[in-house]
């Protein structure tokens, strides 16, 4: 179908991708840039067929600035929520798709690829302080910073979804807890602008987290995990892992320790673990006799699709280690 013309489009001040993007597109042609539609489609709507030339198949135009030859900068001009201008939406990256750079004499029209961003701008951090009751529930404070795709999930959540401050900052907390509650209405800031980071302050309450043990309570040594890492156990698998996205997760918890409890002479041992695409590491140390913190960081960068052998191959002893380093427990000594 045709795109509406630029006089419509002022008109009705809405449009569909391809009538922005080709109204863009003329704008940006009239002030000397070299700019193309560029038409993708998005990875939940089915794969990409390269030789297939067709408006069908397409569910998306973007605007594609050619930097040298054969070489675009992609921008997506529309968003179902308010980020950056430079921002992607997942279901994008890594995706094929052809810059038509058609003129009145040449019909052309150039394979191309947005290549996927690396976990550096998709970011979620979380540091908390926490305190450890008797019955093994913890409670504090939370604070959580949400970059590129992390902070456009929760606005999807909040703005799209409709859902709660509440239960779109729990959505995003994955542990080795039993349940968290978010208690009352926590702080959110930027959902509503269009920024690359949204910011969290909440207090939660986590159950499960310690358990009763001989003379003493029995600690894990991961307490927040990630939604990656948190459901492959590393068993071998007869389908790819295919992420959403790259991503970076990073945790510093602070636990203060219930009176009458000690600290053990000795804390696990830190565990570090990289190879291309993957890193892990999780620490913890001793602050204070009453004092401990855990901290943790997961990243996927790289491909965003495993084909079962790699995975097999290389990474689910990697994911196996995880789930053992989380897991292991540390005994708070009842005096």
């Amino acid at each position: 179908s045709q795109a509406m013309t630029a006089d419509n489009l002022l008109r009705e001040k809405e449009g569909n991708s391809d009538d922005i993007a080709q109204f863009l597109v003329a704008a940006l042609w009239f002030n000397n840039l070299s700019v193309f539609p560029f038409y993708t489609k998005s990875r939940d709507k089915g794969p990409f067929l390269k030789n297939v030339i067709s408006e069908t198949q397409f569910d998306r135009t973007m605007l594609a600035l050619e930097v040298s030859r054969r070489r675009f900068k992609f921008w997506q001009p529309t968003l179902d929520v308010p980020m950056p201008p430079d921002y992607i939406d997942f279901q994008f990256e890594g995706q094929d798709g052809f810059v038509n750079q058609t003129d009145k004499e040449d019909v052309i029209v150039e394979a191309s690829k947005i290549k996927a961003s690396g976990s550096s701008k998709h970011v979620c951090k979380l540091d908390g302080a926490l305190t450890l009751a008797a019955d093994g529930t913890l409670s504090g404070s939370l604070n959580c910073t949400l970059n590129g795709h992390y902070a456009a999930g929760i606005k999807r959540q909040m703005l799209i979804d409709g859902a709660s401050q509440s239960d779109a900052l729990g959505a995003m907390l994955k542990g080795t807890w039993e349940s968290l509650s978010i208690q009352g209405e926590p702080s959110v800031s930027g959902a509503q602008e269009p920024t690359a980071t949204v910011t969290a302050t909440g207090n939660v309450s986590i159950s499960g987290a310690a358990s009763a043990g001989d003379d003493g309570l029995m600690l894990k040594a991961a307490i927040i995990t990630d939604s990656y890492s948190s459901v492959l156990t590393g068993e071998e698998r007869e389908q790819p892992v295919v992420f959403p996205h790259a991503g970076d997760v990073q945790s510093s918890v602070e636990i203060t320790i219930p009176d009458g409890y000690a600290l053990p002479d000795s804390l696990p041992e830190p565990v570090e673990l990289k190879t291309r695409g993957f890193y892990y590491t999780r620490i913890v140390a001793r602050q204070a006799d009453n004092k401990l913190i855990i901290k943790r960081d997961f990243a996927v960068d790289g491909a965003l699709s495993l084909a079962v052998r790699m995975y097999n191959r290389r990474y689910a002893p990697l994911y196996r280690q995880i789930q053992e380093a989380d897991v292991v427990e540390l005994k708070l000594v009842k005096k």
